[in-house]
């Protein structure tokens, strides 16, 4: 069996340049996904944009919205797409594991913990839990009810081009102190399954530091979607990403990974015309080892050893070091072989429209899938 030093499964995050700066750039950052990136690719692709103009909520709580496609020759394509929040929430995989169907879960939610804010809609869902429990309505009558319900306090916010914030009950519900206590002393059977949805992807610490008045009407509990989240749900070609620069983020802020003066060099050489954007791609690779030596690696031989092969392997049109040349020259190679290691293996392999990697160097079938094996 050789002796292998791994990467997969990486954390992934996507965010446009223009994310990176103020208080969208402090929650973006803030991010669980960007706390723990240690590579980002820098790639240019079509643009992809909200229409900031247009939203609504339906009576059974989905949002319908729209989204600007152009092409090479700035012609702009209008995809219409409904975002099912309650599916959304559904599609996290502690939820799917305790509860079998979406529906299950969102009745358990309404029922036995939600409260309209407006008193109107409060007496009203009392009186149908009423009528449910005298057997007068069907349950599925009561369910179309609570949903058409919390639909009217579903309120939608574009924080940007690139990113929509959901102010809905859902999730204040379950990250509430008193709504927690509530679910432990009336269902413990449920209580330590969907708790789970209190830990939500940010920072706390991190959070901290976010004004969120200068966010708009969005709370610290809202939904946040990214474009990229959107375009996966309804599943809207948006073409391949080209990678231009791989690099090490170093964990630094935003605004030093990508300065406005740096954007501004890469658009006015790379971008043709006003339909292409950069954007960038940050990963948190787990990194294994089946040889115990492994331990005796540096975190930068074991980083550098990842940047180096990614660089090789995709030959980016703005890199330089590690893109030829002989790897058994390379430093962080021989401080590999002193450990004993005999291969390096890397699968990044993530699903949607927005990982496609491509450059000149590597077309495939399959962008979404590179698997990179080194025999040392």
């Amino acid at each position: 069996m050789n002796k292998v030093i791994g990467y997969s499964g990486p954390l992934y995050m996507f965010i446009t340049p223009e994310e990176m700066y103020g208080e969208l750039g402090k929650l973006k950052s803030s991010h669980i996904n960007y706390k723990e990136a240690d590579i980002y690719f820098l790639t240019k692709m079509k643009k992809v944009k909200f229409d900031k103009s247009y939203s609504d909520v339906t009576s059974d709580a989905s949002i319908k919205i729209k989204v600007l496609l152009f092409d090479k020759n700035g012609k702009r394509e209008i995809k219409n797409g409904k975002v099912q929040i309650i599916d959304f929430f559904y599609s996290l995989p502690h939820i799917r594991k305790s509860f079998k169907s979406s529906n299950e879960f969102i009745f358990y939610v309404l029922y036995n913990l939600y409260a309209p804010k407006k008193s109107f809609w409060r007496k009203s869902l009392n009186i149908l839990k009423k009528l449910f429990i005298n057997n007068l309505i069907s349950e599925n009558f009561l369910f179309t009810l609570m949903k058409f319900i919390y639909s009217k306090e579903v309120k939608i916010e574009f924080l940007s081009d690139y990113t929509i914030g959901i102010d809905e009950p859902i999730a204040t519900i379950l990250t509430d102190e008193k709504s927690l206590k509530l679910q432990k002393e009336l269902f413990p059977e449920k209580h330590e399954e969907i708790i789970k949805l209190n830990e939500k992807p940010f920072d706390k610490d991190a959070l901290k530091n976010v004004d969120h008045s200068r966010l708009g009407k969005l709370n610290s509990k809202s939904l946040v979607l990214s474009i990229d989240q959107v375009v996966n749900i309804l599943d809207i070609d948006v073409g391949e990403q080209e990678i231009l620069y791989i690099g090490q983020t170093k964990r630094e802020p935003f605004e030093r990974l990508l300065p406005h003066e740096k954007l501004q060099e890469l658009t006015s050489t790379f971008l043709r015309n006003d339909s292409e954007a950069i954007v960038v791609h940050l990963f948190g690779f787990q990194i294994i080892s089946n040889l115990m030596s492994y331990n005796k690696l540096t975190s930068d031989d074991k980083l550098t050893t990842l940047e180096a092969e990614l660089i090789h392997y995709f030959k980016p049109e703005m890199n330089d070091k590690f893109k030829n040349g002989n790897r058994n020259t390379w430093k962080h190679i021989k401080n590999i072989k002193k450990c004993g290691l005999q291969e390096i293996f890397i699968e990044l392999d993530i699903d949607g429209q927005y990982c496609k990697f491509l450059t000149e160097a590597i077309k495939k079938d399959n962008p979404n899938q590179h698997i990179i094996r080194i025999k040392l």
